[in-house]
């Protein structure tokens, strides 16, 4: 399982969910299951760091038997319903959170490590006509006492300011991380990452109200 030994490489103490068939765990039984591992951490005073990946939003998934539907077209959108379920989810969670003792001590980041795909049907659901496989994702803090209520625009940031952004909200500062980028508050960035997408040969640029195609040049090519 090469997720499991990159993480490993990374120094976590332990990894969960590497046994065979637990990549297809849907999203209600693994709230489940973080709420039975915090549950094991909230009485310690010990600081911890817990990580933990989702299946159930991707491509082709939808809500399984005995997971919440969206009343939107009568339970029979894939995306209604698996966006749904995921939401209902985390709301649990995070209602546990509330009545723990991890309450005002710990900070909650949720966040997507892709959008999602601009297939025909999704954006016939949501109304968009994006038609490259580059675009908006979440990042959502919940830490009630810990930080202020808000919303902040990133402007058209990525995914690589994603450690800079928590580091800066923690006050720590001048240390090396694996990501590119800068933290969203930085008001200039000298990372030409931070707004740039690149898949299957193709450069997009998030600069500006939307995300579009750009033709490289030779430094950017060699940078990538």
């Amino acid at each position: 399982d090469n997720l499991a030994k990159m993480l490993r490489e990374m120094h976590f103490s332990k990894v969960l969910g590497t046994a065979v068939g637990t990549y297809s765990i849907n999203d209600t039984k693994f709230e489940v299951k973080l709420e039975e591992y915090l549950s094991k951490l909230e009485s310690s005073d010990a600081p911890f760091l817990m990580c933990a990946y989702n299946m159930g939003t991707h491509e082709n998934r939808d809500s399984e038997v005995g997971e919440y539907k969206s009343t939107l077209s009568g339970g029979g959108n894939e995306y209604y319903n698996k966006f749904y379920n995921y939401d209902m989810a985390i709301g649990k969670l995070l209602k546990f959170i509330d009545n723990s003792n991890l309450h005002g001590n710990t900070l909650v980041v949720i966040t997507s490590d892709h959008c999602a795909y601009p297939s025909a049907k999704f954006n016939t659901s949501f109304g968009t006509q994006r038609n490259v496989f580059v675009g908006k994702v979440p990042l959502y803090l919940y830490g009630p006492g810990i930080i202020k209520q808000g919303t902040f625009d990133a402007q058209g940031m990525n995914s690589t300011a994603l450690v800079p952004t928590l580091l800066d909200i923690l006050g720590i500062n001048d240390v090396k991380n694996y990501f590119v980028g800068c933290s969203i508050f930085e008001k200039e960035c000298s990372s030409i990452f931070s707004k740039m997408g690149w898949y299957n040969k193709i450069y997009v640029s998030t600069e500006g109200s939307k995300e579009h195609q750009i033709l490289p040049t030779d430094d950017l090519k060699e940078e990538f």
